[in-house]
């Protein structure tokens, strides 16, 4: 559809623009990038690169399927593939940058995907904000005092219905 053929075409120019004018400096990113009908909950994406967002529920966890190409800014005239999904009432959809799940603690301990899921399977009742604060909080205390040294991203979205 006309959204698929936008999100592809938005990766593709950005990648190769990326590889023709940043790879003498190796600059590359990661990308996750959809499309939600607002009116039917029908997501169309891509991922370039990027984790596996996770799609939560009452009922448990699926990580989304990240089949769409390398990180932009690699290789030039790169074909991306996009996935789709259905988000069902109250789901949650968190994507979120490696940082987040490597982000480290004193003694050098990852934070992880364990612990989001099991910080999520708590609360699909919540907003999508409530999530992401308690996310947050919970990356922060974790970290304590050792340094950041990747950026730390998260979005949550909650589906509510049409």
């Amino acid at each position: 559809g006309y959204a698929a053929d936008c999100i592809r075409a938005a990766i593709e120019q950005t990648n190769d623009y990326m590889a023709a004018n940043q790879n003498a400096s190796m600059m590359f990113a990661t990308v996750f990038i959809a499309a939600i009908n607002k009116d039917t909950g029908f997501v169309s994406y891509i991922s370039a690169g990027h984790e596996s967002p996770v799609l939560a529920s009452a009922s448990g966890f699926r990580m989304l399927d990240v089949i769409g190409g390398p990180a932009i800014g690699l290789f030039g005239s790169v074909t991306y593939s996009l996935a789709t999904s259905q988000l069902q009432l109250d789901n949650f959809l968190v994507i979120y940058s490696d940082g987040l799940v490597d982000a480290r603690n004193s003694t050098n301990e990852g934070w992880g995907l364990v612990r989001l899921k099991e910080l999520l399977a708590h609360g699909c009742e919540q907003s999508a904000d409530s999530i992401m604060r308690k996310i947050i909080s919970a990356v922060d205390h974790h970290m304590g005092d050792a340094d950041q040294f990747d950026d730390l991203t998260v979005m949550v979205l909650k589906w509510l219905g049409d």
